[in-house]
């Protein structure tokens, strides 16, 4: 006498080849015999009536062992429970919604197959229908493994335009963990609304078209803001459809600042180009318009003056040479100051001496306390930095100009203040840069960044301050350091 098919044990029942003759209750033998997938006809209750070919391929077992449970041998014990509730909702008339399970072949290893059950649509039972999936989920462990440590920022969506992972890197950026992305939609990440769109968007048409995409855009971090290229990548299975679509994200926030900063460049060197030309052409049309009107006036006192406003354009052209060529060696780092123990007012008087400004009586006012101690200073480029500072005030403020000291905090302060309308306010933030000038101001925009320059190559600062009379007041701060001293 015959076991039961239904035997637990699965060690008896009919034959090999009656078992697999008891398919064609669901689907044609050929079919059953042929199908690249590992297929089980079970009953409602979830034992095995028979097995396809593909099945014990898979999964090393005979067809006359998988009856009954013995088909169960080859799940995994902690993914079985989840098996069965799939077979009890099939049988049910649930929804054939697939599972993934891990495969234990009699041979040994672990394989990872999608587990699909459909009732056999005669009332009788179902097929449980077992997808290899090794390779593809391997692929995915591998390519996960790979995302998480990457620096990129990566966002895995379905079909339905959910997370389904999250690397490190995202987490990070949005600054809750990965697995808290899990369900979450674009629109659940806090990004402003029309970078959504943006994103969303985008999305949406990787997965109907398969077409990659790439966006550029800043991402608000804090208080500040960075800037992300995404890569909107579609990836479709075996058949070409997408059902997944990948969000690379990286951070370009110092290759978009290097354009900036490039661009900014380019149009300060175009202002260079047409502020140079302006303010070489004048004295030289000046110099020249002199020297051409000396051979053609007898007076003495014509020639003399004529001759002095020579040597004054050329002292003009010579000044804007050398702040230019400073300003230049500063970029470059081939300016070093000489530092050495310097008096106060030596450094003012060679100032203005340097400036070669004519101050009339009472045009120039310089009060300072003559307890200053000696300051460690480069004194060539100090006079440089104070000479460039009663230039300005005396270009574009009015008199009187007022040169004042003070010390604290461990700095001795030097003031040039003067008494015109003040620092414009479109130029407050920028009146250091190089290059910068305000509508209708004479020069090109370089004493100024080039006395700031020279300051901080010595340690010290130079800032526009508030000035009580209304006008522009410039402070050169330069550290205090005690003298070493001298043995007896």
């Amino acid at each position: 006498m015959k076991t039961p098919v239904g035997d637990p044990g699965g060690d008896g029942g009919e034959a090999p080849e009656e078992v697999a003759r008891g398919a064609s209750r669901g689907a044609p033998e050929t079919v059953w015999r042929e199908a690249p997938v590992g297929a089980c006809e079970l009953d409602n209750h979830g034992r095995c009536r028979a097995v396809n070919p593909a099945w014990s391929g898979m999964t090393g077992i005979a067809a006359d062992r998988a009856t009954g449970d013995g088909w169960m041998r080859c799940v995994h014990p902690d993914d079985r429970a989840a098996a069965r509730a799939r077979v009890a909702q099939a049988a049910a008339g649930g929804s054939p919604a697939a599972v993934p399970v891990r495969v234990v072949p009699r041979t040994g290893g672990g394989r990872w197959a999608e587990l699909t059950v459909r009732p056999t649509g005669h009332g009788a039972g179902v097929v449980a229908m077992f997808v290899d999936t090794t390779d593809r989920v391997r692929r995915e462990q591998e390519l996960a493994a790979i995302a998480e440590h990457s620096p990129d920022a990566v966002l895995r969506l379905d079909a339905n335009r959910r997370i389904v992972f999250a690397n490190a890197a995202q987490a990070r950026l949005a600054g809750f963990s990965p697995s808290a992305h899990a369900g979450r939609t674009v629109w659940e990440l806090g990004l402003p609304e029309d970078l959504v769109v943006a994103l969303d968007a985008a999305v949406g048409r990787a997965l109907r078209t398969g077409r990659r995409e790439d966006l550029e855009f800043p991402v608000p971090v804090g208080a500040d803001s960075v800037w992300l290229h995404a890569r909107v990548v579609p990836e479709p299975d075996e058949e070409g459809t997408v059902r997944h679509v990948l969000l690379v994200s990286r951070d370009v926030t110092e290759r978009r600042e290097a354009e900036d900063a490039l661009r900014a460049r380019d149009a300060m060197q175009s202002l260079l180009v047409r502020g140079v030309s302006h303010e070489f052409r004048a004295p030289l049309a000046a110099i020249s318009a002199a020297a051409d009107a000396l051979e053609r006036v007898p007076q003495e006192e014509r020639r003399a003056e004529l001759l002095g406003a020579i040597t004054e354009e050329t002292a003009r052209l010579e000044r804007l040479v050398a702040n230019l060529l400073d300003l230049s060696r500063l970029e470059g780092g081939a300016l070093v100051p000489r530092l050495d123990w310097c008096a106060v007012d030596e450094l003012v008087t060679g100032a203005r001496r340097a400036s070669g400004v004519a101050f009339r009586p009472g045009e120039l006012e310089v009060s300072l306390d003559p307890e200053h101690p000696l300051v460690r200073a480069d004194q060539v480029l100090t006079e440089r930095i104070l000479s460039n500072l009663l230039r300005n005030a005396a270009i574009h403020g009015a008199p009187p100009v007022r040169v004042t000291s003070a010390e604290g905090d461990g700095v001795l302060q030097l003031a040039v203040e003067d008494s015109g309308a003040g620092l414009p306010e479109e130029l407050r933030s920028t009146a250091f840069a190089p290059f910068v000038q305000g509508a209708g101001r004479p020069g090109i925009g370089v004493g100024l960044a080039l006395a700031r320059g020279l300051a901080e190559a010595q340690g010290g600062t130079l800032v526009a301050a508030p000035s009580p009379g209304g006008g522009a007041r410039l402070v050169l701060s330069l550290p205090l350091v005690p003298m070493p001293e001298v043995p007896e």
